[in-house]
């Protein structure tokens, strides 16, 4: 027996174990959506075997599953408590297009894990389908008669309006009478937007300000406030339908979201978490790898001090020797604390792009010295990454550290942005920084007293131009840019 053989013969022998264990339900649906055959007590749900498919779950579901036999997709039922099913948990439903069988698997199976976000998530987008789906019936229904349509929407769980071209409410079900404790005449022709207490940007107020009223459906969140002064947010689809030899309504179906956002705020949480504490550890690492390398080559240099000290007195002819000694282990932990605070740099550059690390920098400077620093940067320059991003980060930590020391200043403003520079290399990024001291005359001092000719040097090797302008009393401006690789910093 070959070996693909062996593992569908596994296959089933494991799948039949499932189905004696009632660990799942298995059944065979023709392709004209005929029951062939069920096995297990999870598969009750289904009529018996050769019936035509009718089973509550998948009412309605005929076209979807029939569009399945083309598309190869899987049909996954929200979770759901069957009354045939007689289990402690509730039971989920995947239906299978079996190509090469032709036919339907469907296998049912307990939930046992449904407080899982993630599940609570997809069975919120179905419910939010369902709910369109839902709404389409009714205002099929409203059409064919007011009666039947009043029998459909008076047992919803969701919030059924009608509304005239003012947004006055012409009906409400029951579910929108209790949540804000009123009758009907209290509700009638009154406008939906102040009933629910919404803001005024929310989208009942764009509805209203529109010049006529949309074809197609509209959908938006909104949150609204109950009489008992409970804030929930309510998911609305909202349709025109153009009267008949009279005016139109809006007719609107909605759903109570407040807690599929508050899982999306822990979910959210939870990532910014994760994020915080990989940076914690990253950083920890950071100062372990100083420790091992800088701390050792201080020792080393000390010892060698200790050592030339005594020479002095002793061997006066090897005191050069032991200097270049000390001054080679001086240089190499230099060299090993530039790389690991360049590391430090780029990591915070590529973590948060640039307009998070500067908007960061610009938090430090102002806790650190009390300036007021302002920061206005583009969309594109603040998701930068890559050496182009770093280097622009050195020379702003380079320019707010002499505004710190040097200038007196009382404000900072940082601009960034990017440009066509008119060459092959279209982009350029600009940068701008100017600060509100006292200025100097620069014909007076040295560039590298402030650290100049370092900055000069980055936009240099980056192919740049660099400026800085001033006069005493009148602050300084440093200006620069330089083309950004697109393809490599993005």
């Amino acid at each position: 027996m070959n070996e693909a053989k062996t593992a569908e013969v596994e296959t089933a022998l494991a799948m039949d174990h499932l189905v004696r264990k009632d660990l799942i339900g298995l059944a065979t649906i023709s392709a004209d959506l005929d029951v062939i055959a069920r096995h297990g007590h999870l598969s009750a749900w289904l009529p018996a075997d050769g019936s035509c498919l009718q089973s509550m779950p998948l009412f309605g579901l005929k076209d979807e599953m029939l569009d399945m036999q083309r598309s190869g997709a899987v049909l996954s039922l929200p979770t759901l408590h069957l009354d045939e099913v007689s289990t402690e948990n509730p039971v989920v439903i995947s239906i299978l297009w079996d190509a090469g069988a032709g036919s339907y698997t469907a296998l049912t199976f307990p939930d046992r894990g449904a407080g899982q976000i993630q599940q609570v998530l997809e069975g919120e987008r179905r419910s939010k389908q369902i709910a369109e789906e839902q709404m389409a019936a009714e205002r099929q229904a409203a059409r064919r008669g007011e009666a039947r349509y009043r029998d459909i929407v008076e047992t919803s769980s969701d919030f059924v309006v009608r509304l005239d071209e003012d947004l006055a409410v012409t009906f409400a079900n029951q579910r929108l009478h209790d949540f804000l404790g009123r009758g009907e005449d209290a509700l009638l022709s009154q406008r939906i937007d102040l009933l629910l207490g919404e803001a005024e940007e929310a989208g009942w107020a764009r509805l209203r300000d529109a010049q006529r009223p949309r074809a197609e459906p509209v959908s938006f969140e909104a949150e609204a406030h109950s009489t008992a002064a409970a804030s929930v947010w309510i998911w609305w689809s909202v349709s025109w339908l153009p009267g008949e030899g009279g005016p139109g309504e809006f007719q609107a179906i909605g759903r109570d979201v407040t807690l599929l956002r508050q899982l999306r705020a822990h979910v959210q949480q939870a990532h910014e978490e994760a994020r915080s504490a990989a940076i914690v550890r990253e950083r920890l690492r950071i100062a372990r790898d100083l420790h091992d390398t800088l701390v050792q080559s201080m020792v080393t240099v000390l010892t060698q001090l200790r050592l030339a000290r005594r020479l002095v007195a002793t061997k006066p002819n090897d005191l050069p020797e032991e200097l270049a000694i000390a001054e080679a282990g001086v240089e190499t932990g230099l060299n090993e604390a530039r790389k690991a605070l360049s590391q430090v740099r780029l990591q915070l550059v590529d973590e948060e792009g640039l307009g998070g690390a500067l908007k960061r920098l610009g938090e430090r400077v102002a806790q650190r010295a009390g300036l007021d620093v302002s920061l206005a940067i583009d969309p594109d320059s603040a998701r930068l990454t890559g050496p182009s991003a770093e280097a622009i980060f050195r020379i702003s930590e380079e320019a707010t550290r002499n505004v710190e020391i040097h200038a007196g200043a009382k404000t900072v403003r940082i601009v960034v942005r990017q440009a066509n520079g008119g060459s092959e290399d279209a982009e350029r990024i600009q940068m701008e920084i100017v600060d509100d001291g006292v200025g100097f005359d620069p014909a007076l001092v040295p560039e590298r007293h402030f650290g100049i000719i370092g900055m000069k040097e980055q936009v240099a090797l980056r192919g740049g131009d660099f400026e800085i302008w001033s006069r005493p009393g009148q602050g300084v401006r440093l200006t620069l840019s330089f083309p950004v690789d697109s393809n490599m910093e993005r």
